[in-house]
Formats: structure tokens, sequence, C-alpha cells
């Protein structure tokens, strides 16, 4: 599965040391050069910063040959150049938080998901301890719905919080 990613997503799996499920749903992951370069802002956490500085084997980087049209310039860089280079490559998947990027991706009719889809498709392989994951999340600045968070434990068959 060819998978593109904007910041949001990789920088809060790094933070709840989940970023290697990654590799284990999609194998390969496309970041935009923007996307590294954000991930690299002095304002970002350390732990993100290093592990971009020795990003994975399974991490390529390309920058997005087509110029933004005005519909996307609305958005921030690293999501605008996702957006590019899913449409580019004719990757099967973005990776983006921010509602606006989602919705224009969408609207595109790119297939979204975000951190919580990750999070989601990587409990129903059962490839990670539900609750832990969540209770790391919530040691982030990462706001998410709780009805969502609900939502999620009751898919997957854990009592609530």
């Amino acid at each position: 599965m060819l998978v593109v990613s904007d910041a949001s997503p990789l920088c809060y799996l790094v933070l709840i040391g989940q970023v290697n499920l990654l590799k284990q749903l999609y194998r390969q992951v496309i970041i935009p050069e923007i996307v590294r370069d954000e991930l690299l802002h002095p304002d970002a956490p350390e732990l993100v910063q290093q592990w971009v500085n020795q990003l994975p084997s399974w991490v390529m980087l390309r920058t997005p040959q087509k110029q933004p049209d005005t519909a996307l310039i609305k958005l921030d860089p690293g999501e605008r150049s996702a957006i590019l280079l899913e449409q580019e490559i004719g990757a099967d998947l973005v990776l983006m938080d921010e509602r606006r990027g989602r919705n224009i991706a969408k609207s595109r009719g790119l297939s979204v998901t975000g951190l919580i889809g990750v999070v989601d498709a990587a409990a129903g392989l059962g490839l990670i301890n539900l609750d832990e994951v969540l209770f790391r999340l919530r040691e982030t600045d990462f706001w998410v719905s709780p009805k969502i968070l609900a939502d999620l434990r009751t898919k997957h068959q854990y009592d609530s919080l």
C-alpha cells in the first residue's frame, strides 16, 4: 500500500512510541520534504526531531512537482504537499489529522485517515494494547473528541475509561 503522511500523525505516533505501526500496517510511508522540515522545526518535540534525523528505511522523502491550485493554498505547506504528492504518485492513502486538509483531500476523491484511524487499524489487527496507547495519547496535547474515543473503545470491546 502506498501511503503519504502529513506531520501530525507522524509526530504523535513518535511521541506515543508507536511510529513503527506505520511500517506494520503500510510497509512504506512517503513524506514530503516540507513535512520533514516541519518535524525538524526547533519548536517540535526533541523526540520527534531525533526520529526525523534518523529516518527508518521504510520512510521515503519526496517533493511534489506540481504547483498547488487555489483550493490548496488555504492549507499549511505540509498538508498541501501531502495532498499534491498523493495525487501525483497515485497513493492509496494520505495520513492527515487537520479537518480542513482532510475535507479537501476527500473532496478530491482521496482516501484519508489520521492518527485515530491508524490506532483503530492497529487495534483491529491486535498490534497494540488500545488502553496503553490511549493512555499515552492523553499524555500529549493531541485532542480528540471523547465520543470518538468511546466509539473506538466500544468497537474494540474495551470498558470506558
